[in-house]
């Protein structure tokens, strides 16, 4: 699962934003606003998307393709989220997870509109996960599909095809996180 993420304002020369896009760095939490990017641009959205009286933060990638939530989101409303790493929790103890080879990696998502309390359309997006692979199974069973550069491009674009986006929708390989207690002086030992 994910249920927060983190991104460092050094990190905004990497993404070649656009000047006019206000972004909140640091950690989120769901329901905050933060950085998404579709084919076309980037913008800040809320983190969710309410259904049955619940905040949907996250979507699994089994589950996409059949579910008339997410169905229509997948084929046409795609989007990543830039991150510098997400957080899981295990007996109490927060780790923050990155990817070992890569300062940015972008959390695959789908966004939405849906009319808020006030009765205004707003968007909102959830974070795609897959099950976990070995190393981040230690922690949790679930991790969110993280992509490089290529990846991003191919998941963003509007002509790739379905085959090669359900493709993308799985967990890093072993070896690729580095897992590291928050307070950044305990590495976890997974064997």
């Amino acid at each position: 699962m994910c249920g927060r993420f983190y991104l460092e304002e050094s990190s905004h020369k990497g993404l070649n934003l656009d000047d006019r896009i206000s972004v909140e760095y640091g950690e989120k939490l769901p329901s905050n606003k933060a950085l998404i990017m579709t084919y076309n641009e980037s913008n800040t959205m809320k983190w969710g998307l309410p259904y049955d009286n619940k905040l949907v933060i996250n979507a699994r990638s089994e589950s996409l393709f059949s579910k008339k939530m997410f169905l229509e989101l997948i084929k046409s409303k795609r989007c990543v989220i830039p991150a510098n790493w997400f957080y899981d929790w295990k007996n109490g103890v927060k780790y923050k997870i990155s990817l070992k080879e890569e300062q940015i990696f972008y959390m695959a998502g789908i966004y939405g509109k849906y009319i808020n309390k006030e009765n205004k359309v707003e968007n909102g997006f959830v974070i795609i996960t897959a099950s976990a692979n070995k190393e981040m199974s230690e922690i949790h069973h679930r991790i969110p599909v993280m992509l490089n550069e290529e990846e991003k491009y191919t998941y963003l674009n509007p002509d790739s095809d379905m085959g090669d986006i359900k493709e993308l929708l799985r967990a890093v390989k072993d070896g690729s996180l580095d897992i590291v207690a928050d307070s950044g002086s305990e590495q976890l030992s997974l064997f």
